[in-house]
């Protein structure tokens, strides 16, 4: 969600709690907001705890450290869906070729977020 530049980690913080709770109480058998893990199983965890200066995040198009190195990416709803329906998450997943693919089929999704 693009947020105006400027505003205080606090206020951001606070902010992102209280809207990922909103949706979790609306869709309380899709979506979790704390860590623990019995919670998370088959469910969407939204972290709101993520906005605090201490806490690291992966950019968008940044290459994951894993022996199979995927890329973090954006992805469309479109997407998400079919994934949810196919329940295979790693339809999902992408690697440094798919993702020059993407953007020239689909642009840079995150563009919108940074504008």
């Amino acid at each position: 969600m693009p947020l105006r530049p400027g505003r205080p980690w606090e206020l951001v913080r606070t902010q992102a709690r209280d809207i990922a709770r909103q949706v979790e109480d609306r869709h309380p058998d899709l979506v979790v907001t704390t860590m623990a893990k019995e919670r998370r199983e088959a469910k969407v965890l939204i972290d709101w705890s993520q906005n605090h200066p201490a806490k690291t995040t992966v950019a968008p198009y940044s290459l994951r450290a894993l022996p199979r190195p995927t890329v973090s990416t954006p992805v469309t709803w479109a997407e998400v869906d079919r994934c949810a329906s196919s329940r295979r998450p790693r339809d999902l997943e992408f690697e440094c070729t798919d993702v020059t693919d993407r953007i020239a089929q689909l642009g840079g999704l995150f563009a919108p977020l940074v504008e």
